[in-house]
């Protein structure tokens, strides 16, 4: 295991440990490192952690890109679950959708 905080935080990206990645971006607190996380934490669909990501990167551009999709998101659940007769079950399996949507619509 490397001992350097640079040549860790590439493992942990290519690894996609999110964990390990978020630690040392915070130690290092590099935009350049923000911005790599963010990128990662949206290929794997942790949206809370790319808004923190975007916040750290002072990317506010993509900030709203991720809250304008996000709003996006939530409307076209809404409206595939408000149109069907499935409703209850279809509620039942999206409250991660609408807690992650709501907040990045909130930005916390």
């Amino acid at each position: 295991m490397s001992t350097d905080p640079e040549h860790r935080f590439e493992l942990a990206l290519q690894l996609a440990d999110l964990k390990t990645a978020l630690s040392l971006a915070r130690e290092a607190g590099s935009q350049q490192k923000w911005r790599q996380l963010s990128d990662l934490a949206l290929s794997e669909g942790c949206l809370d952690l790319a808004q923190e990501c975007l916040w750290h990167a002072q990317d506010y551009g993509g900030l709203l890109l991720l809250a304008t999709s996000a709003g996006k998101l939530l409307f076209r659940h809404l409206n595939t679950t408000f149109s069907t007769s499935s409703f209850p079950s279809r509620f039942q399996d999206s409250p991660k959708i609408f807690s992650q949507a709501w907040r990045l619509l909130k930005l916390k």
